[in-house]
């Protein structure tokens, strides 16, 4: 074995993945894939699905149609390891609250994890909202 994972295998000492170059075309799809996908299709069609109504890029979007980046950015950074719509519950409260930078560094931790306790990871995310808002 050779130093710096040369010869086939990770620094680690295990068996290293090679990658292969796949031509356009020469691939053959699933059997069944043409009829999952037309049933996701219709299944989609509707839109109706928590994602399309409570997930991060529609939090981020007022009643006028704009997007509000940093809206988007506090959905999406609330979002990891959350259900939709708790996330949507969250940053309804901070909205209400009035969600801007300049609101979140000034307020106080504790009452920043009460509009954010039901999210996963609340006490770190409280932690990295403020730092974000400070940049």
């Amino acid at each position: 074995k050779k130093a710096g994972g040369v010869g086939g295998e990770s620094s680690a000492g295990s068996p290293r993945k090679l990658a292969v170059k796949v031509e356009r075309g020469s691939l053959t799809p699933p059997e069944g894939w043409k009829e999952i996908y037309d049933l996701v299709w219709e299944l989609r069609k509707e839109r109706d699905a928590p994602v399309d109504w409570a997930g991060s890029e529609a939090l981020g979007v007022d009643e006028q149609g704009r997007v509000d980046k940093y809206h988007v950015l506090v959905a999406l950074m609330l979002s990891s390891q959350t259900k939709d719509q708790v996330v949507a519950d969250a940053m309804r409260k901070l909205k209400a609250r009035g969600l801007t930078m300049a609101n979140v560094v000034a307020m106080p931790d504790e009452e920043l994890d009460g509009y954010i306790a039901k999210v996963g990871f609340h006490n770190n995310k409280v932690k990295f909202l403020k730092q974000t808002a400070e940049i």
